[in-house]
């Protein structure tokens, strides 16, 4: 008998189950012990099912970090669109990065901790984390288009996501006991990035 044509929706529907159940069996296994038999295991299907939506482990994981991006902006501008002043949207910014981070874990890692996808193979992976990144960037032109601050946009976002991303990933790997923890020092990183740039602009 042939095998029906699958529906979009049920297509769709199967990819995030499936998906879901990946990033379920790698929080708690870690990435060794997500394959497709423990996937389709857990999901209670036929070994060979998943072949009908990926075609392999690396393709599951580039599906599951492009969620995983897509969930991080979306929980990023819920929380900073209500914010008017571009210096305190910043210091929101580190706050909710961090927040995201301890929170989701598992998808923090996901999309930071492992080794990335092939952009040719997996563009739509790579895109999602551009568009993330687009947040920490934008957030640096407002405040810089603003006169809030006088700096490099794109600096000014890298050294902001790079000092919160590490005071987030110590504070995950539980490198923060020798006198100061992450919520000591999130807030003093931001406000010094601050005062450097209005220091260029009010001596």
């Amino acid at each position: 008998m042939a095998r029906s044509k699958l529906k979009d929706c049920d297509i769709n529907k199967f990819r995030e189950n499936l998906c879901d159940v990946a990033l379920k069996l790698f929080a708690e296994r870690g990435r060794e012990g997500v394959s497709l038999r423990a996937v389709t295991k857990a999901m209670g299907c036929s070994h060979t099912t998943p072949y009908r939506y990926f075609e392999s482990v690396e393709a599951i994981f580039a599906a599951v970090r492009s969620r995983c991006f897509e969930r991080f902006e979306t929980f990023l501008r819920m929380r900073l669109d209500p914010i008017e002043d571009p210096l305190e949207a910043i210091r929101q910014l580190s706050l909710s990065y961090f927040d995201f981070a301890f929170r989701n874990r598992s998808e923090f890692e996901v999309m930071f901790a492992m080794d990335q996808p092939d952009p040719t193979l997996y563009p739509e992976s790579i895109e999602a984390g551009k568009k993330a990144w687009q947040v920490p960037l934008e957030l640096s032109r407002r405040a810089v288009e603003s006169g809030a601050l006088e700096a490099d946009p794109e600096e000014l976002a890298h050294l902001l996501w790079s000092g919160v991303h590490g005071i987030a990933v110590l504070h995950l790997a539980g490198k923060f006991s020798v006198g100061k923890d992450a919520s000591e020092l999130l807030i003093p990183h931001v406000e010094a990035l601050i005062r450097a740039y209005k220091k260029r602009r009010d001596p």
